[in-house]
């Protein structure tokens, strides 16, 4: 849960980074495409948000498993999600990392 819970702090605190960087591409550097691709960034944010809080409050709610199978089929789920996490993270850094090289032009 402690995991998931930071994954979930992570996603909103990136979807309120994405918010500024959409203004600054926006309104500072006049790049519209930029500007829409941290829109889209922050679609697909809320989008894995959304998947996170969902099984986050599905496994709040399973009780502990009695058997290796049950462990499995969470241990699965969980690593799946891990994978959605860990490459969206690794989709909005090179983003970020895009719009810095154009503010430091």
């Amino acid at each position: 849960f402690k995991e998931l819970d930071i994954w979930i702090s992570d996603i909103n605190f990136s979807i309120e980074e994405c918010d500024y960087l959409a203004k600054i591409a926006s309104n500072k550097v006049k790049d519209s495409v930029l500007r829409d691709e941290f829109l889209e960034m922050i679609h697909q944010s809320m989008d894995l948000l959304s998947n996170l809080q969902s099984f986050r409050n599905a496994t709040e709610n399973l009780s502990e498993c009695t058997d290796l199978e049950c462990d499995l089929v969470f241990l699965n789920e969980h690593e799946e999600i891990r994978l959605l996490y860990l490459n969206h993270l690794k989709k909005y850094r090179s983003l970020k990392k895009k719009a810095f090289t154009v503010l430091l032009k």
